[in-house]
């Protein structure tokens, strides 16, 4: 998985996912393991020993908006991960076509194609509670 993590490192510049801050860098699940979060790469996210304290085991989206953190920056910094991501997760479909050889992982057969809708369902989330507040 350190592979995976250090892609996913990349993907946020090698700053924290939620504030941006260079570290040092933990693991977080952004859907806690205490909650029914899986502990896989598509449910990881870098985080500084701060953040991943403060938030501790609650939803990202509940955190976020309980520890007033600035939502639209998280927003373009998760956002600009997946504009990282996404260009790789092409390429690596367009091989695995090639090659018909897919990656063999315990359980169900994921990729960064999942990471990515996952940072898409948070982002969503995130919007939506910026507009009702604006409401």
């Amino acid at each position: 998985m350190s592979r995976q993590f250090n892609r996913i490192k990349a993907a946020f510049c090698g700053g924290c996912a939620y504030c941006g801050g260079p570290g040092p860098l933990t693991r977080d699940h952004v859907v806690p393991k205490s909650k029914g979060g899986r502990h896989g790469y598509w449910n990881i996210v870098p985080a500084c020993e701060p953040c991943n304290r403060d938030k501790d085991s609650r939803n990202v989206v509940e955190w976020i908006i309980a520890s007033k953190k600035n939502i639209n920056k998280l927003i373009y910094r998760w956002i600009r991960a997946i504009d990282y991501i996404a260009p790789r997760v092409e390429a690596a479909a367009r091989q695995e076509r090639k090659t018909k050889n897919r990656w063999r992982g315990k359980g169900r057969k994921l990729s960064f194609a999942d990471w990515t809708k996952m940072l898409q369902g948070v982002i969503i989330k995130l919007e939506n509670t910026v507009l009702k507040e604006e409401k």
